[in-house]
């Protein structure tokens, strides 16, 4: 009986040994943000995925000795391809609300693993926080519509009138 409960006892050992482990799955990668507070009062938003994979503003710094605030801070695409971008500093106050007079979209185009230095003037003395928006340059499509048939049609029989008019006054 003992004979039979230690073979046993081995043949659970030599199957469990010769179990294949299980297998074990790669840790997924963490999901890339779209928004990130790179330095004190300085937060950045990307348009989408593909823009926070490309770029990184790095070396952000607002001085506030001044009259007005200064924000430095550099754009490095983390890539080796050139292609254009678009940036837009807002500028905030104290409670975090966006001043009245905020910059337009700004397109500069980055060589493949470059870095361009940005600066911005606070609009206000009011000026404490500021947020950088980056994102690709949209396309962009212009829509003329084509006249309407009907008023094509009027406008050619208000012209003939008019030429007939002047042909039949005498020079």
């Amino acid at each position: 009986m003992k004979k039979l409960c230690l073979a046993l006892a081995c043949g659970a050992l030599v199957l469990c040994g010769c179990q294949t482990p299980a297998p074990v799955s790669a840790p997924e990668p963490e999901p890339l943000l779209l928004s990130a507070n790179v330095a004190p009062g300085v937060a950045v938003h990307y348009d989408n995925e593909l823009v926070a994979s490309a770029l990184e503003v790095v070396r952000a710094n607002i001085n506030a000795s001044g009259r007005l605030p200064k924000l430095t801070f550099q754009i490095r695409n983390k890539i080796s391809q050139r292609y254009p971008i678009e940036y837009r500093i807002e500028w905030l106050d104290a409670d975090g609300a966006p001043l009245m007079v905020s910059s337009a979209w700004q397109q500069v185009t980055l060589s493949g693993n470059a870095i361009r230095a940005v600066t911005s003037m606070g609009k206000s003395p009011d000026a404490k926080t500021v947020n950088i928006a980056l994102r690709i340059p949209q396309p962009v499509e212009i829509f003329v519509p084509e006249p309407d048939p009907m008023e094509q049609m009027k406008m050619q029989e208000e012209y003939n009138r008019q030429m007939m008019q002047n042909a039949q006054q005498p020079q």
